[in-house]
Protein backbone atom coordinates (compact mmCIF):
# COMPACT_ATOMS: atom_id res chain seq x y z
CA UNK A 1 0.00 0.00 0.00
CA UNK A 2 2.74 2.35 0.87
CA UNK A 3 4.70 1.74 -2.53
CA UNK A 4 1.36 2.23 -4.14
CA UNK A 5 0.64 5.89 -2.55
CA UNK A 6 4.59 7.06 -3.46
CA UNK A 7 3.91 6.05 -6.95
CA UNK A 8 0.37 7.64 -7.02
CA UNK A 9 2.21 10.90 -5.68
CA UNK A 10 5.24 10.39 -7.56
CA UNK A 11 2.89 10.45 -10.78
CA UNK A 12 1.10 13.22 -10.06
CA UNK A 13 4.06 15.48 -9.34
CA UNK A 14 5.56 14.51 -12.64
CA UNK A 15 2.09 14.99 -13.84
CA UNK A 16 2.51 18.97 -13.25
CA UNK A 17 5.63 18.80 -15.23
CA UNK A 18 5.64 20.44 -18.68
CA UNK A 19 6.65 19.08 -21.80
CA UNK A 20 10.52 20.07 -21.96
CA UNK A 21 11.59 20.11 -18.23
CA UNK A 22 14.81 20.29 -17.02
CA UNK A 23 17.93 19.83 -16.85
CA UNK A 24 17.84 16.90 -13.92
CA UNK A 25 20.12 15.33 -12.19
CA UNK A 26 19.84 11.24 -12.05
CA UNK A 27 20.82 10.70 -8.51
CA UNK A 28 20.80 7.50 -8.57
CA UNK A 29 20.55 4.65 -11.58
CA UNK A 30 18.59 2.00 -10.01
CA UNK A 31 19.29 -0.77 -12.96
CA UNK A 32 18.75 -0.74 -16.45
CA UNK A 33 15.83 -2.08 -18.01
CA UNK A 34 16.36 -2.75 -21.79
CA UNK A 35 19.06 -1.48 -24.33
CA UNK A 36 17.54 2.03 -24.79
CA UNK A 37 15.64 2.55 -20.85
CA UNK A 38 16.66 2.68 -17.03
CA UNK A 39 15.43 2.84 -13.93
CA UNK A 40 16.46 5.99 -11.79
CA UNK A 41 15.77 8.22 -8.92
CA UNK A 42 15.87 11.82 -10.51
CA UNK A 43 16.20 14.89 -8.74
CA UNK A 44 15.18 18.45 -8.85
CA UNK A 45 11.66 17.70 -10.04
CA UNK A 46 9.31 20.90 -9.30
CA UNK A 47 6.39 20.32 -6.94
CA UNK A 48 8.57 16.93 -5.92
CA UNK A 49 12.03 17.03 -5.21
CA UNK A 50 13.08 13.47 -6.29
CA UNK A 51 11.31 10.67 -7.51
CA UNK A 52 11.83 7.21 -9.31
CA UNK A 53 11.05 6.74 -12.76
CA UNK A 54 11.61 4.78 -16.22
CA UNK A 55 13.81 6.81 -18.45
CA UNK A 56 13.94 6.43 -22.47
CA UNK A 57 17.05 8.05 -24.00
CA UNK A 58 15.53 10.35 -27.13
CA UNK A 59 16.56 9.30 -30.72
CA UNK A 60 17.55 5.79 -30.34
CA UNK A 61 15.94 2.11 -30.48
CA UNK A 62 17.46 -1.15 -29.97
CA UNK A 63 18.79 -3.17 -32.83
CA UNK A 64 17.52 -6.63 -34.35
CA UNK A 65 18.40 -9.59 -32.15
CA UNK A 66 20.55 -8.33 -29.93
CA UNK A 67 20.27 -10.15 -26.59
CA UNK A 68 18.31 -7.93 -24.57
CA UNK A 69 19.35 -8.96 -21.02
CA UNK A 70 22.80 -8.03 -22.41
CA UNK A 71 22.31 -4.68 -23.33
CA UNK A 72 20.19 -4.05 -20.26
CA UNK A 73 23.37 -4.97 -18.24
CA UNK A 74 25.74 -2.91 -20.48
CA UNK A 75 23.43 0.60 -20.08
CA UNK A 76 23.27 -0.10 -16.15
CA UNK A 77 27.32 -0.34 -16.20
CA UNK A 78 27.57 1.81 -18.31
CA UNK A 79 25.36 4.55 -16.11
CA UNK A 80 26.87 3.44 -12.52
CA UNK A 81 30.53 4.33 -13.54
CA UNK A 82 29.17 7.81 -14.53
CA UNK A 83 30.23 10.86 -12.50
CA UNK A 84 27.28 12.82 -13.55
CA UNK A 85 24.07 11.65 -15.77
CA UNK A 86 21.51 14.91 -16.67
CA UNK A 87 18.67 14.76 -18.13
CA UNK A 88 17.66 17.17 -20.61
CA UNK A 89 14.66 18.35 -22.51
CA UNK A 90 12.42 15.94 -20.87
CA UNK A 91 9.05 14.82 -21.39
CA UNK A 92 6.63 12.82 -19.37
CA UNK A 93 5.60 9.88 -21.01
CA UNK A 94 2.33 7.54 -20.11
CA UNK A 95 2.80 5.06 -17.18
CA UNK A 96 4.58 7.59 -15.56
CA UNK A 97 7.92 6.66 -18.04
CA UNK A 98 10.35 9.70 -18.91
CA UNK A 99 11.70 10.79 -22.37
CA UNK A 100 14.94 12.71 -22.23
CA UNK A 101 18.19 13.72 -23.95
CA UNK A 102 20.95 12.43 -21.40
CA UNK A 103 24.32 13.35 -21.06
CA UNK A 104 26.98 11.20 -19.02
CA UNK A 105 29.84 13.45 -17.79
CA UNK A 106 29.00 16.26 -20.55
CA UNK A 107 28.31 13.94 -23.23
CA UNK A 108 25.51 12.70 -25.33
CA UNK A 109 24.69 9.06 -24.20
CA UNK A 110 23.22 8.22 -27.19
CA UNK A 111 26.15 9.06 -29.43
CA UNK A 112 27.92 6.72 -27.49
CA UNK A 113 25.57 3.95 -27.60
CA UNK A 114 25.08 3.88 -31.13
CA UNK A 115 28.95 3.15 -31.50
CA UNK A 116 28.23 0.03 -29.54
CA UNK A 117 25.97 -3.20 -30.74
CA UNK A 118 23.27 -2.82 -29.30
CA UNK A 119 21.50 0.32 -30.59
CA UNK A 120 21.01 2.35 -33.46
CA UNK A 121 19.40 5.84 -34.70
CA UNK A 122 15.88 5.69 -34.43
CA UNK A 123 14.19 6.68 -37.77
CA UNK A 124 13.27 10.20 -37.90
CA UNK A 125 9.69 10.73 -35.30
CA UNK A 126 8.66 13.61 -33.88
CA UNK A 127 10.14 12.82 -30.40
CA UNK A 128 13.68 13.07 -32.47
CA UNK A 129 15.58 16.25 -32.49
CA UNK A 130 16.44 17.34 -35.86
CA UNK A 131 19.64 17.61 -35.26
CA UNK A 132 22.14 15.84 -32.93
CA UNK A 133 25.72 17.67 -33.74
CA UNK A 134 26.93 15.21 -36.42
CA UNK A 135 26.19 12.00 -36.32
CA UNK A 136 22.54 12.07 -35.85
CA UNK A 137 19.86 10.16 -36.85
CA UNK A 138 18.99 10.32 -40.48
CA UNK A 139 16.85 12.80 -41.74
CA UNK A 140 14.28 12.62 -44.63
CA UNK A 141 15.08 14.18 -48.16
CA UNK A 142 13.20 16.99 -49.36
Amino acid sequence: MRHAMMALLAGWGLGVCAAGTGPSEVAEVIRGSSATDFLARVTDWPEVGAVRAYVRIRGIEARQGVDSFQAAQDLGRRLKEAKRIRLLNVEQRSYFRLLADVQIDGKDLAAQLVSGPYVQWAEPASSVPADRSKGGPPTAMA
